[in-house]
């Protein structure tokens, strides 16, 4: 269970597995936000960071990323929205979305 859901995982560690992410599908993730933790769990409790993103990335990029972020540890993606922008250079996929970073709490 320590591989899908870490232990005593942070907020800091949470962006560097989704920028890993978006890295292996070609996208770039230009924020993360996290919202405040409605209560902290007990230890040894499976707790959750809720976080708002947006990344951006080629037109083709979105089922690699969904890929990347189903590996690894447990992310719920609570909703996303996509906007195509066409440029000069050619397309463009913006994605905003919200999910949740579960972990155990490990009482630190």
């Amino acid at each position: 269970m320590g591989e899908i859901i870490p232990e005593g995982h942070t907020q800091p560690q949470i962006i560097q597995a989704l920028d890993r992410d978006s890295g292996a599908a070609g996208v770039t993730l230009r924020s993360v936000v996290f919202r405040p933790q409605e209560q902290e769990p007990q230890k040894g409790e499976v707790g959750s960071y809720t976080f708002d993103f947006f990344a951006t990335g080629p037109q083709e990029s979105l089922i690699g990323f969904l890929q990347e972020l189903g590996k690894g540890q447990l992310l719920q993606l609570e909703s996303l929205q996509t906007t195509l922008r066409f440029e000069e250079g050619g397309a463009s996929l913006e994605m905003v979305g919200r999910g949740k970073a579960f972990y155990i709490f490990d009482g630190k």
